[in-house]
């Protein structure tokens, strides 16, 4: 029976142990056990998320103020809670710099797109002048080509219709007889 048991475990393959020596033998021991098995996901930990302050509480469990026969733990306890808020009104100031910061930068990034895509249009239109222009002078030249070998052809034409005429003699008789 214990024989039993033992052949019925799978068997896998035993894996020399290495005992990263540097934070490159770790990342290299990492991108190897990604690499076996290339068809798995691999397991990308989502950003951190900034952690702000708490919110402030709803209710003011001390108002003492000025009152005569405060306690002398009173004060600690004023300052951490003016420490505290100034923490979060600083917070929230660095978080609206931030945001007015983004805003004006994207602002200039769609100024400056608009401003690049006006001069690619720009220079689109004058590459299709020019290209419209090629392209009609070389139907000109055509046309040309055409028309003068026309002309050759038809000049030639002539030329053998009077070789004819001569070989012929006039078709009309000079001196009236």
């Amino acid at each position: 029976m214990a024989d039993e048991a033992k052949k019925e475990k799978p068997k896998f393959p035993k894996r020399q142990v290495v005992v990263p020596k540097t934070t490159a033998d770790l990342q290299r021991l990492h991108v190897d056990a990604l690499m076996r098995d290339v068809s798995k996901p691999a397991k990308v930990p989502d950003p951190r998320k900034e952690r702000g302050p708490r919110p402030p509480p709803e209710t003011v469990r001390w108002v003492p103020g000025s009152s005569a026969g405060a306690g002398s733990s009173e004060f600690h306890i004023y300052r951490n809670l003016r420490e505290h808020e100034n923490r979060r009104q600083e917070y929230i100031g660095k978080k609206a710099k931030e945001e007015d910061k983004d805003e004006e930068f994207q602002k200039q990034r769609e100024a400056h797109l608009a401003e690049a895509e006006q001069k690619t249009s720009k220079k689109r239109a004058k590459r299709q002048r020019k290209k419209q222009l090629k392209e009609q002078a070389k139907k000109v030249k055509k046309l040309n080509d055409e028309e003068k070998e026309a002309v050759q052809q038809g000049s030639s034409d002539d030329s053998e219709d009077s070789n004819a005429e001569e070989e012929r003699g006039p078709s009309f008789v000079v001196g009236g007889k």
